[in-house]
């Protein structure tokens, strides 16, 4: 557990997770412009730097671990029992569904303005059942596809909190019934079950999991949830160890080579951070904390407004363009992007953070309440 040494110690935040979130959220811009461009320039880009952005989808991954890790941080106090989960879910819908809705209705209008101005463009027309499933994050298990691809990742995330929470609670109910000891092997047996599942559904061990399920990335959430789970010592770090392992002996190609690196890195840099302020220091550089600040709003809102200024410059200067024009056209469309994350986070995410902050969270007996709300873990 938790002792009272580390809840003195540790920050509210870690800096180098909020850097770390910054820079998932800017390589998925990078790659999201950079496909969209290269439909019509294939060489402006140095081979390094296109390299790079072509990978920037790995800023998921990144995403998906530091959820892991700052979530179970934030449950860290909690009194882990059905009224906790049904605040603890409210808090979040709080914090996260006011900018994705807003995200939501900024596509459909723009789809609507885009077809008004140029009807060649075609664009469909989300129906009002597929804007319904995406206000509760069932689009995909509904079978209605995304209004925009990254939504699906926003999904993820949801079930994810819900998942850990909602185990964490039915884990101190097996407890009240049998005591803590069964309760603790229970948990045991069944997140390493769950963790040994996920890893093999992403890896294409096993398959037939039900569409848009989360199972396949689960494993790289929970290792984010242990390593915070070694930082407050609950767990041994040979655990993390083992989790690490597991991944990379069931890799079958290059990509996934690269994503368990990714997770070793991030799920390293997390406990790091953590244990070793001076190396959180590190990561104080303003342009990063404003990165991080604004990276839920930049994800969000970065698809709609960048890919339009590409396809506005493709509409009429034409699909082939010049490398210079393609390079203008790239600047433009990332500062485009991270301004629209920036009036996102002023105007709709800061507020929804505060009005979170005044669902408080009921915590464990002989600890004090939170004094601020928990770290923001929002996907990708």
């Amino acid at each position: 557990m938790t002792n009272s040494i580390e809840r003195a110690s540790q920050p509210q935040r870690f800096q180098a997770v909020d850097a770390l979130r910054g820079l998932a959220a800017l390589a998925v811009v990078f790659y999201h412009v950079q496909g969209a461009l290269n439909r019509g320039v294939q060489s402006w880009l140095p081979d390094p730097l296109r390299r790079l952005a072509e990978n920037g989808h790995f800023g998921v991954n990144v995403f998906f671990v530091l959820s892991g890790f700052v979530i179970a941080r934030s449950v860290r106090h909690g009194s882990m029992t059905l009224g906790y989960f049904g605040r603890f879910v409210l808090r979040r819908s709080i914090r996260l569904d006011p900018p994705y809705w807003c995200a939501i209705a900024l596509e459909v209008l723009l789809i609507y303005v885009g077809l008004a101005l140029i009807p060649s463009l075609g664009t469909p027309v989300p129906s009002s059942a597929q804007l319904l499933a995406h206000t509760v994050y069932l689009q995909d298990i509904l079978g209605y596809g995304q209004l925009i691809p990254i939504f699906w990742t926003l999904c993820y995330e949801f079930q994810f909190y819900l998942a850990l929470v909602g185990i964490l609670v039915i884990g101190q109910i097996i407890a009240q019934w049998t005591g803590q000891r069964v309760a603790n092997v229970t948990l045991v047996i069944f997140f390493t079950a769950l963790f040994l599942a996920s890893v093999g559904a992403h890896h294409s061990w096993i398959n037939g999991a039900p569409r848009g399920l989360a199972l396949d990335r689960w494993y790289e959430f929970f290792t984010g949830v242990i390593a915070w789970w070694v930082v407050s010592g609950v767990l041994p770090l040979a655990t993390l160890f083992a989790a690490w392992g597991v991944n990379a002996a069931l890799a079958r190609h290059t990509d996934s080579l690269i994503e368990g690196i990714l997770v070793v890195a991030v799920s390293t840099l997390c406990l790091l951070s953590a244990r070793y302020p001076s190396i959180d220091r590190r990561f104080k550089l303003r342009p990063l904390q404003f990165l991080g600040a604004i990276s839920y709003s930049l994800y969000l809102y970065h698809a709609s407004v960048a890919w339009r200024v590409v396809s506005l410059v493709q509409h009429f200067a034409g699909m082939s363009l010049t490398p210079m024009v393609g390079i203008l056209t790239w600047l433009a469309a990332v500062g485009i992007a991270i301004a629209a994350g920036y009036v996102g986070w002023r105007l709709i995410e800061r507020p929804s953070m505060q009005l979170a902050r005044r669902v408080t969270l009921p915590v464990r007996a002989g600890l004090a309440p939170e004094v601020t709300g928990p770290l923001a873990a929002p996907a990708p």
